[in-house]
């Protein structure tokens, strides 16, 4: 995978990898978190690259251009995001007053 001489490390050179996971991985941090595991795989890649990995990157670009209109969609009211969260936390409801400020 990794490119094993130097003519094919020279190759690789002008490839604008870095910049692509770069900019993968702040879709994946803001609004793609279905990308992460693909584009942890490939970032790891960074220093030592070979045309397997510009491939693999080219994929998700491709997957993210296919899938343009999904994402995480938050909806409903703030009350009932911060009713559930407590409900998941455990929170009793006397102390919801005070960990209501946390979740602001």
């Amino acid at each position: 995978m990794s490119p094993s001489s130097q003519e094919q490390k020279e190759k690789m050179i002008g490839i604008p990898y870095r910049e692509a996971v770069g900019a993968l991985l702040y879709a994946a941090i803001t609004f793609r978190p279905d990308i992460a595991y693909a584009l942890n795989q490939t970032a790891s890649f960074v220093e030592n690259l070979g045309p397997a990995h510009w491939s693999a990157v080219k994929q998700i670009l491709a997957y993210l251009k296919d899938t343009i209109n999904f994402g995480i969609v938050f909806t409903g009211s703030v009350e009932k995001t911060l009713s559930a969260m407590q409900t998941l936390a455990g929170v009793s409801t006397t102390e919801k007053a005070s960990q209501a400020i946390c979740y602001d």
